[in-house]
């Protein structure tokens, strides 16, 4: 057996796979024995299979290529599910490989059994199933082609998370002076398709495009993409409007950033002046709620979303047409074509943004320490790095701003929009990017993924910005829950915690920051310090951050209406 198990892993090698996350058990020591002892494979132990799941995702979105997952039988295959999850509606290549009992010993009491078989459901691409031995060659031709295929399916057209079940039987351990034999292996390859539409169907789409006065191409979660960037800045030059959440990662002089907070302020015929005639989508989830409630308000009269997919996305429920074509080469197209477009247009929006924008400069040079004064503070001093997020209010604190350098990369898992994993994924990330990697996290999501560090290389690019105000408070933030007697009880997580004694158990550089000028002070010097990991835990109060929050939306309100 052991033979053949390292056949499969020198088949993923060969697909360029080179990094595996491995979650110790007995039943998987096969496979990782396996992977440890490959050449071509890097691997990681990590206890803790959530956080394991974690780092691998964030190690598979900066290679870009599928990273393995590999843990032992019964729920320890569960505790990848929000990873995985998360991988799926992000469309990050993993391949998942569990350890199970033979087939015979489902539902029979034995210990660590579960029902494996299909565990993710619907949140992977596909899921396969190992023989149970490899006794005749059929089953090592089988066994092979699903390897393979796990390989091409997780970075296909739409890359995503691969499920394998492995069903070993004892003995899980090779002798003493056991050395891998090369058995002959099969590599199957694949060609992508490009996406290229036909000339006549781009001529009709020229046709609809020229004709179009008040165009919009909103990008939703997206990899930053120099040139993709450049196409977006010429289609800006047209007067075409373009729009992004911070976690678009586009960088276009004149784009609109301030959607959320504009859009949610303005009266109904101040938003009906900004309706579409033509609206273009691509990318993954947006953030804006207020975007998103006032475009399925005031629907495009055309709507297209270019994804090579197979689902049909219709955000926005005005969907007219599903371009299954590359992003970049259909507007790359689009900005060859020479229109007229209805200058105003893009001028509305622009003066919406600009208003907004002086807001939240002013908000910036607040003396009061809340997260959205942190916030801004904070983003306009990153520089040349990866900014991670996390996810309930870091995020929005960092969207309702969505101005960063050219060269930072935004990165959050916005698949499922969970806290769980927020470190992980980041610590992944930076394990692998080796640039400077700053997670921007609040303190629930901090803490409830603590055992991020239980693992033997935190990266010493890693520097995490945790506001902590003892519960999270996005709660206070909704219409609804802070409304109820119960909301410290039942929708806040209070707590008394602080982030000091972690950083000494793991040696990270820590401070503590409780005022505006503590953080100007110390901020520049701390995230640029390259001696280790470090936490800066910033001090806030929930009802000052909500109330910080109610002023700017009062204040974007009233200016707007005095314009």
């Amino acid at each position: 057996m052991f033979d053949h198990i390292f056949s499969f892993v020198d088949i993923l090698a060969q697909h360029g796979i080179s990094h595996a996350v491995i979650s110790p058990g007995s039943r998987n020591a096969p496979l990782s024995l396996a992977f440890s002892r490959h050449s071509s494979i890097t691997t990681s132990t990590i206890a803790d299979e959530r956080t394991a799941g974690f780092t691998a995702l964030g190690m598979a979105e900066q290679l870009d290529k599928p990273v393995i997952l590999v843990c032992t039988s019964g729920s320890a295959a569960y505790n990848y599910a929000p990873a995985v999850a998360e991988a799926y509606f992000r469309r990050i290549p993993l391949i998942i490989m569990t350890a199970d009992r033979p087939p015979e010993w489902i539902d029979q009491l034995d210990g660590q059994t579960i029902r494996q078989k299909d565990i993710f459901g619907k949140h992977v691409k596909a899921s396969f199933t190992l023989p149970d031995d490899f006794d005749h060659s059929d089953k090592v031709w089988h066994a092979q082609r699903i390897i393979n295929q796990a390989a091409l399916i997780s970075e296909g057209e739409v890359k995503g998370p691969v499920h394998i079940n492995c069903p070993f039987r004892e003995p899980f351990y090779p002798a003493k002076d056991w050395k891998p034999k090369n058995l002959p292996i099969q590599v199957i390859d694949s060609v992508e398709n490009t996406g290229n539409l036909s000339d006549e169907y781009l001529t009709e789409l020229k046709g609809r495009f020229v004709t179009a006065e008040q165009v919009v191409i909103l990008i939703g979660q997206n990899q930053y993409d120099e040139e993709l960037n450049k196409v977006l800045s010429i289609l800006s030059r047209k007067k075409v409007v373009i729009i992004g959440d911070v976690v678009s990662n586009i960088s276009v002089k004149d784009s609109i950033k301030h959607q959320d907070l504009f859009l949610g302020a303005l009266s109904e015929n101040g938003k009906k002046v900004l309706k579409p005639d033509l609206l273009i989508t691509f990318g993954l989830s947006i953030i804006s709620k207020n975007l998103k409630l006032f475009l399925r308000s005031f629907k495009a009269n055309e709507h297209w979303h270019i994804d090579r997919s197979e689902s049909i996305v219709d955000t926005f429920q005005s969907l007219n047409l599903h371009i299954k074509a590359s992003p970049l080469l259909f507007l790359k197209w689009l900005a060859s074509i020479e229109k007229n477009v209805n200058t105003k247009y893009l001028e509305s929006w622009k003066e919406q943004d600009d208003i907004t924008n002086q807001v939240l400069s002013e908000f910036r040079k607040q003396n009061q320490l809340n997260e959205l004064v942190a916030t801004g503070i904070i983003l306009e001093k990153l520089n040349d790095c990866d900014v991670y997020l996390a996810n309930s209010m870091a995020i929005r604190w960092a969207n309702f701003y969505n101005t960063l350098h050219q060269n930072v990369r935004v990165f959050c898992n916005r698949g499922t929009s969970g806290i769980d994993g927020c470190t992980s994924t980041a610590l992944g990330g930076a394990s692998i990017s080796g640039k400077p990697t700053v997670l921007i996290t609040g303190d629930v999501a901090f803490f409830y993924d603590r055992n991020a560090f239980w693992q033997n290389h935190i990266p010493e690019n890693l520097k995490i910005v945790l506001f902590n105000n003892s519960g999270g408070g996005i709660f206070r933030m909704i219409k609804g829950p802070r409304d109820q007697e119960e909301l410290e009880d039942v929708f806040e997580s209070t707590h008394n915690l602080t982030a000091k004694y972690l950083a000494d158990e793991y040696g990270l550089d820590y401070r503590s920051i409780n005022s505006v000028n503590a953080l100007k002070e110390e901020f520049t010097e701390w995230v640029n310090s390259t001696k280790s990991a470090g936490i800066m835990e910033i001090f806030t109060d929930k009802e000052d951050n909500r109330k910080s929050l109610e002023e700017l939306k009062s204040t974007v309100q009233s200016t707007l209406l005095t314009q």
